[in-house]
């Protein structure tokens, strides 16, 4: 769990504050996104309301800034983070599934790695792996 928790801490560390985000608000909302990244359960509706924040208008400003509904953000951004951790390390996915914030578990993570990559996670690490030997 100690190299799971290192590399989620180090993709946190490598996104950037896209130039386009502009606003106090958004700001905030942004880095909140990033700290609360892989928490069980965290969501659009649970940022925005740590912001303080929940009116339709920050929503849109947000997707027009990065390309992203909230959502859409915080699950790219997991399953990015589960593309290194596949590719670097024979972690379980069901743990990979509930570190990076899947709460429901591996069969919903899956579904969402397919529909964003276009193979199942498993599929994906033997790939992975046979391309490194």
């Amino acid at each position: 769990m100690v190299r799971l928790e290192a590399i989620k801490q180090k993709y946190v560390q490598t996104l950037m504050l896209p130039s386009t985000l502009w606003g106090h608000e958004l700001k905030v909302l942004y880095h909140i996104l990033n700290e609360n990244l892989f928490e069980d359960g965290f969501s659009a509706s649970k940022a925005l309301c740590l912001c303080g924040l929940a009116d339709h208008n920050t929503t849109t400003y947000f997707k027009r800034a990065t390309g992203y509904t909230i959502e859409q953000y915080l699950i790219s951004h997991r399953i990015a983070c589960a593309k290194e951790i596949l590719t670097t390390t024979n972690i379980p996915i069901v743990e990979i599934a509930l570190g990076l914030g899947f709460s429901s578990g591996s069969s919903h993570f899956a579904m969402l790695f397919k529909k964003y990559v276009g193979t199942p996670p498993a599929r994906f690490r033997k790939n992975a792996q046979a391309r490194n030997l």
